[in-house]
Parts: structure tokens; sequence; C-alpha cells
């Protein structure tokens, strides 16, 4: 509101002084030549990239073998070449635990939790095949030297996937609307009158 008022003041001032010359002839403004400004150009919003979860279950792991960032990576790149995508669009988010019972072979399992990113236009990745998912996996661990070589070795020789699952689910980000504030309404009922 101040500032508002300086405004006016000064307004005010320089009306008063634009009055008070002496001289009666007006001078009139240079003429300028009009020219026209380049429309310009809003770059179009980016879309976001489409993010979608999946998971695959290997067993011949321990947890703790497997939960290391650079195990991480090669499972990571293993799924990704074997879904035909660059290694940085599939990340491992994390590991279930779980126990695999079948006629024959009682075992530990991982439940092994992914996410691949994809182009906002591209369609939902396809789940690769069990056998191309373990050949990739198992070629990733065995070029990563960053991995002990205990745990390369045997992901080479008892590392299999028992399920994978063939459908992913879009993961939608919810940050891009304000669905975090949430409008609450409580009504009240009562037999006594509203008294104001």
């Amino acid at each position: 509101m101040q500032q508002l008022l300086s405004l006016a003041v000064l307004l005010g001032a320089m009306l008063h002084l634009q009055g008070c010359g002496g001289d009666t002839a007006t001078t009139a403004a240079p003429v300028t030549e009009a020219t026209t400004a380049a429309p310009a150009t809003t770059a179009s919003p980016t879309a976001a990239p489409k993010v979608f979860k999946s998971s695959v279950t290997l067993s011949g792991l321990t947890i703790a073998e497997a939960d290391t960032p650079e195990m991480k990576a090669a499972i990571g790149k293993g799924l990704a070449d074997s879904m035909g995508l660059e290694a940085s669009a599939v990340e491992v988010t994390g590991f279930e635990a779980g126990r695999r019972l079948s006629s024959h072979v009682t075992g530990t399992t991982l439940k092994c939790l992914y996410t691949v990113t994809v182009a906002a236009d591209a369609a939902a990745p396809t789940a690769p095949s069990a056998d191309a998912a373990l050949t990739s996996i198992q070629a990733a661990i065995a070029a990563d030297t960053n991995i002990p070589a205990d745990v390369r070795t045997k992901a080479a020789s008892s590392m299999t996937v028992s399920a994978i699952e063939t459908g992913f689910t879009e993961v939608v980000d919810d940050t891009s609307t304000n669905s975090t504030r949430r409008l609450s309404f409580s009504f009240v009922t009562s037999d006594e009158p509203l008294i104001l």
C-alpha cells in the first residue's frame, strides 16, 4: 500500500513539473519507426518418461550376496540386455526373500524388484523369457570384476530364474498434482438449534 502511495505522489509531481515550463509551444515527440518483434517461442513442455515396475524370481544367491550396489547394477544390466534396452533404463529397486518349495527342490528364492524407464511415447516393455534373463544376468555378473569372485562363480554355477513376471505395471507419479493436500469436511448433526 505504501508503494502505491509513493508511486501516486511521484506521478503527481511529474505531472506538476510537466506543466511548469513557461513556454506554451509544444514539441512533438520524435517519430520512431515501428518494428515488429519476432513471436516469442515457447518450448513445449517435455513429457516425463514412463516408469514400469516388475519382478523376477532368482534362486542360488542369498539376499546378502545379491543386495549390493554392484550386484544390483549387474542384474539390472542383465535384465536390460535381455529386453534389448540400455543398461540405464533398468534399475533394481530391492529384493524380497522367500522360500521355494517344489516336489524335488527346496531352497531360498529372491524376488528381484526392478523398474524400467522408457520414453513418454513408448509402449510398455516386453518381459524377457526366463532363459534369456538368466543368460544375460549371469553374463553381466561374470563381466563385473567389482563383484567378489566367489559370488560370480556361484551365480554362474547355481543361479536360476524360477519365475518371471510377464506384465509390467506403470508407476504413476502423483507429484505433478497436489495430491498430498487433502480437503476434509466434517458435518455435525444435532437436534439442538444452531445459535449464532
